[in-house]
């Protein structure tokens, strides 16, 4: 035990340590936030004027005050649509083309693009200066091939690109609200974060293998498994392998019909995973065959509470940080919700098995003694 506390301590100075050295940078970056600016503008298309668009642009500028690759993400979607959904959004909702245009002091165009509705991001270095955003809108064709010409490619290759909408259903009267998102985020800030959650989880990290080699050094190593125990966690692995075949399954057949547009295949594909193993954990508690006779389940169960919180910990700063959705889709960032999901139920599943065996003891000693 002392051995495990000397250690522990190392770790402490070291933690503090870092945090001295990386302290001066963190408010170096707190002095430059990320920039987000959302809004929404009402937009009218005359049907009479040949898909005549006003405002048929809106002009943003964004000042810089120190030289920095930059995370610009942005979106634009008519009203009524999440942007995170675009994804699983009515192509008919798209009555004209947004396109976006980046560009420094003097009007070279850094970077372009177009779309009907969007969500999406792009890394520039920007140098300090006034750096002009200027959305604008093509209800027609015509309209689309000059700036597809000017900003995107050559005039033959923007005729083909032309081809790829129909304008003639673009072409309607009325009034639309779109509303767009547009966020400047500096590498800086995105880095000193990394370095941050990365020291801490390490730390983390080596408090917990310190603490799991503390607790099994006392008795043996490894767990030990009576024969009655070793049948039940036999059956247990039956019972996961087949519950991950069925949910592979279902995650091939929502993953080829898209089914489910809004979430990442590598997510579906991992919550199967951990689902199948969910079942194994699940049934080897409930049946006491998840810890071995030289184990006690308090300590096991406060182990599995910390790493449980850990993720949940981890989900929210992936939320924070912008990593929970990509390109409209949940991605693989939330798994860590997921795992924080199966833990707890693994911590519950445990409790709720102790407070039932206490009932049965319970139930046991009430009960009258037969005497012949």
């Amino acid at each position: 035990m002392k051995k495990f506390t000397n250690i522990l301590l190392i770790i402490i100075i070291l933690f503090v340590i870092a945090l001295g050295v990386l302290t001066p940078f963190t408010f170096f970056s707190k002095k430059h936030p990320d920039d987000v600016r959302e809004f929404t503008d009402r937009i009218t298309v005359t049907k009479d004027v040949l898909g005549k668009v006003d405002p048929s642009s809106t002009m943003l500028h964004k000042t810089v005050s120190y030289e920095d690759d930059y995370t610009v993400a942005y979106s634009w979607v008519f009203e009524g649509t999440d942007r995170n959904k675009i994804v699983g959004m009515d192509p008919a909702q798209n009555v004209f083309l947004t396109s976006i245009i980046i560009s420094d002091e003097d009007f070279n165009v850094l970077y372009s693009t177009v779309a009907g509705s969007i969500m999406a991001d792009t890394t520039l270095h920007l140098k300090p200066g006034t750096y002009h955003i200027t959305f604008t809108h093509h209800a027609t064709r015509d309209s689309f091939i000059e700036f597809a010409k000017e900003y995107l490619c050559s005039a033959e290759d923007a005729e083909a690109m032309a081809d790829a909408y129909d304008f003639d259903n673009f072409v309607t009267e009325g009034e639309y609200e779109m509303n767009y998102y547009l966020k400047f985020a500096p590498k800086t800030n995105a880095r000193m974060f990394s370095m941050w959650f990365s020291l801490f989880i390490v730390m983390m990290f080596l408090v917990l293998v310190l603490l799991c080699a503390s607790l099994s050094s006392r008795k043996n190593n490894l767990p030990e498994f009576d024969e009655r125990q070793e049948l039940i966690r036999g059956k247990a692995y039956k019972t996961g392998f087949f519950a991950t075949l069925i949910l592979i399954g279902i995650a091939i057949i929502i993953d080829s019909t898209n089914l489910l547009p809004f979430l990442d295949s590598t997510l579906l594909y991992g919550i199967t995973i951990l689902g199948g193993v969910l079942v194994f954990a699940v049934y080897c508690v409930w049946n006491e065959a998840y810890f071995g006779l030289n184990q006690k389940s308090s300590s096991v169960m406060i182990i599995l509470a910390f790493i449980g919180i850990m993720n949940l910990f981890i989900g929210i700063m992936n939320y924070f940080k912008g990593n929970m959705f990509l390109n409209g889709k949940l991605s693989f960032g939330f798994m860590s919700f997921v795992c924080a999901f199966c833990f707890i139920v693994l911590f519950v599943t445990m409790l709720l098995k102790k407070i039932n065996n206490k009932i049965d003891e319970e139930q046991e000693r009430n009960e009258p003694v037969e005497e012949d």
